[in-house]
């Protein structure tokens, strides 16, 4: 049994009210799907380029047809040697949706041209099958938290890591934010004795006493983060018996089955 896993990813695509344009190579991308098989990967990455080239005006993407005279002719004889097909018109323009009838010719040569004209829609990724990603459950709302997308992938995109104290640090300052954003001034507060709040109580009164902006008021019962410190509030959230987000580690399966509910 292989120990590694191959895993598509997507390249951003976007719309900029004018053009469409790709945004780096896919290697931190939504994940599409994994395989245990690397030509079992291959065969359904073409499939699913060729697939996918008929979402992508080819014509209206910036960085393709500015591209030189000589490449775009070069990458039009070879397509047309290929194929039979031209891309571009005699003035030397992109074709209208030409996407269209390039996705039905063999995914071979569709996977080859876009690849020679860096247009591919996704990119193979090769990780461990036993390495751990980290990602992010909220309480409040019951999902894991998504980043912001500004691709064209239905659904939300998840946020992960492979670095734990990275995706605890990011997420927090992201919760914070979201909170300070309704109050600039007031802070987070934690209602309850420390030992309601924590199985750990002595652990979390240390951790209160190691940081200038915790506190636990005595007279309202509650613990405070104060000024917006989200490295306060990663020191003491392992240690909250109801936290309001937790950092799960995940299988790059699991991952996968997590990014196909939310893009569901």
């Amino acid at each position: 049994m292989s120990d590694k896993k191959y895993v598509l990813r997507a390249r951003e695509f976007g719309y900029d009210d004018e053009y469409y344009d790709f945004y780096g190579d896919g290697s931190d991308g939504r994940i599409n799907s994994s395989f245990s098989d690397k030509a079992l990967a291959l065969k359904s990455w073409k499939e699913l380029e060729r697939k996918t080239l008929k979402t992508r005006p080819l014509s209206s993407i910036q960085d393709f047809f500015e591209r030189g005279d000589d490449e775009l002719k070069a990458l039009d004889q070879f397509l047309f040697e290929q194929s039979g097909v031209h891309f571009l018109d005699d003035d030397g323009y992109v074709i209208e949706e030409i996407e269209n009838a390039i996705a039905t010719l063999d995914e071979n040569v569709v996977f080859e041209f876009l690849e020679k004209a860096d247009l591919l829609s996704f990119t193979l990724v090769e990780f461990d099958d036993a390495e751990q990603f980290y990602v992010a459950w909220i309480a409040e709302t019951g999902t894991y938290r998504a980043k912001e997308d500004y691709g064209q992938g239905d659904g939300d995109e998840l946020y992960f890591s492979q670095d734990r104290a990275q995706a605890l640090q990011e997420c927090c300052e992201d919760y914070i934010k979201g909170g300070y954003e309704e109050d600039r001034e007031a802070p987070l507060v934690f209602e309850g004795t420390l030992e309601s709040l924590s199985d750990s109580p002595a652990l979390l009164r240390t951790a209160i006493a190691s940081h200038e902006n915790l506190s636990y008021d005595e007279e309202a019962g509650a613990l405070l983060v104060d000024d917006h410190d989200a490295q306060a509030l990663a020191m003491i959230l392992p240690l909250l018996k109801n936290p309001p987000l937790e950092i799960r580690a995940v299988t790059i399966d699991e991952l996968c089955a997590i990014q196909a509910a939310m893009t569901a």
